[in-house]
């Protein structure tokens, strides 16, 4: 029943863990698509940036001809997507960045209760199991010695065995020897043999 009970506060242990682990990792995803709703909301503020730039371009330059104008269009649009591309690869570096050291952090820290727990559950574990070999070793040195008094007990029972098997022919014999002995010491007259009571 102890062990059973340890083995639930073990896993109680393993979900709490877990739990926590888990709100950590919903907490790090929401930092993160906070950090892709900033590098979004920036991406945007840029390019309509870019697109004002080019409107304002289009309409200074709009006495110039449409073959000047579409080239120099061209040129922005290409810059501004390369600036854009540089943009998202740079918030896409610095979330991968984030997101390994929350992963690294996550599991140094897992390591660390997993530790801690497997160090707790041994110590507990050879308590009870050293505990429960006493009890055990006690409970066996007593049946030792109640085995030891039912051996005596035995060979008593044997020696009054003994004792009371063939009666009939030791109490014959025990007549005889009776008989003998009062003939020896006693004369005829004074004792009678197989009297009726």
């Amino acid at each position: 029943m102890e062990i059973m009970e340890i083995g639930i506060i073990f896993l109680l242990v393993i979900l709490i863990c877990t739990t926590i682990y888990l709100v950590a990792v919903t907490r790090r995803k929401e930092t993160l698509r906070d950090d892709f709703r900033v590098v979004k909301d920036e991406l945007t503020k840029e390019f309509q940036r870019v697109y004002g730039d080019l409107t304002a371009t289009i309409v200074k330059s709009s006495a110039e001809t449409r073959e000047g104008i579409s080239d120099r269009v061209e040129q922005q649009l290409a810059a501004g997507r390369q600036e854009q591309g540089r943009n998202l690869e740079s918030a896409v570096e610095r979330l991968e960045k984030k997101f390994e050291a929350l992963q690294s952090t996550n599991q140094g820290k897992l390591d660390e209760i997993k530790a801690t727990v497997d160090e707790k559950l041994h110590d507990a574990l050879e308590k009870r199991l050293g505990e429960s070999f006493k009890l055990v070793s006690e409970r066996l040195e007593l049946v030792h010695r109640g085995l030891g008094e039912m051996q005596t007990l035995a060979s008593g029972v044997g020696d009054l065995k003994k004792i009371l098997t063939n009666v009939k022919s030791k109490g014959i014999w025990g007549e005889i020897q009776l008989g003998n002995l009062l003939e020896d010491i006693l004369t005829p007259d004074q004792y009678a043999k197989n009297v009726a009571t």
